[in-house]
């Protein structure tokens, strides 16, 4: 019962528009939010590789902010494009903005995998493209990471010698971030990658002296330093995530704070180092 009329009134105008509500969904289709919480849940989410999911969760947030309300049978390639263009113009670099429509192209192809949508509209549109540089790593941005080596903070010194292992065996960031002690043969002085960004495939990387006294700096960080918190991970650079289970360190989160905190070069990249070692690999040698 209501204690008045209004007040009846107002509960049946919230019913008829929750029913409303939901017979307009299956007219009008689901909105971009709603289909990113179904992406999310979905095995093709799932079965991604870590550092894609993270990519993919940390990007989609200006989409949401631009579309969250919009049903996703109502993009077109105009949308993507005026999206674009407003990133642009708010000075968002050509990579954070590809990233961001690759992120709605993900939510898109997983629409169009459940016939929610005919077509990713977002495929045919022109992405931003950034002028090519020499990327390398220059003897001061390796500098600045072993100065990092002895800072209080664990995650700084981790992501430091994560950042020199990548310059010193040339595998990538990501690589080393998901490697586990399984993974490493220290008395062989290698490690296996289990799974490449090649096809997934297994990779042997020899370690150099320099890399196994990084990896045995690591180890005894965490277990001797840090052997109540990190005694038990199965990973090498470990952390752990806003659930408190351990997980993969997040390095490009701490080389940003790293570069916050003046500590490293702004225009250090974990990556770079990669780039450093081949093309230090190549002028090395007698090919002419």
């Amino acid at each position: 019962m209501f204690d008045t009329k209004a007040a009846a009134e107002a509960a049946l105008h919230r019913y008829l528009g929750g029913l409303e509500t939901e017979g307009a969904r299956k007219t009008r289709g689901i909105t971009v939010a709603e289909a990113w919480a179904l992406y999310l849940d979905s095995r093709t989410f799932l079965e991604k590789k870590d550092n894609t999911r993270r990519s993919e969760e940390t990007h989609v947030k200006p989409v949401l902010a631009a579309f969250e309300s919009r049903t996703v049978k109502s993009l077109t390639a105009d949308d993507v494009d005026a999206f674009i263009v407003k990133q642009t113009k708010e000075g968002k670099a050509p990579d954070t903005i590809r990233n961001a429509v690759a992120a709605l192209s993900a939510i898109l192809n997983f629409c169009r995998s459940r016939n929610i949508v005919p077509a990713n509209v977002t495929i045919g549109v022109k992405r931003p493209s950034a002028q090519p540089t020499v990327k390398r790593m220059p003897a001061g941005h390796q500098g600045a990471l072993m100065k990092v080596l002895a800072h209080p903070k664990y995650r700084y010194r981790a992501v430091a010698r994560l950042a020199l292992l990548v310059r010193e065996t040339g595998a990538r960031p990501g690589e080393w971030a998901s490697a586990q002690w399984d993974d490493l043969h220290l008395d062989r002085q290698r490690i296996v990658f289990k799974d490449t960004k090649y096809k997934r495939m297994p990779r042997t990387v020899p370690l150099t002296l320099a890399s196994m006294a990084l990896l045995t700096s690591q180890l005894e960080d965490i277990t001797i330093n840090l052997f109540d918190k990190f005694s038990a991970s199965e990973w090498i650079f470990p952390t752990f995530s806003r659930e408190g289970e351990l997980a993969p360190i997040a390095y490009t989160g701490t080389l940003r704070d790293m570069k916050k905190d003046e500590l490293i070069p702004k225009g250090l990249r974990a990556h770079n180092g990669r780039h450093e070692f081949i093309s230090s690999l190549v002028e090395s040698s007698d090919l002419d």
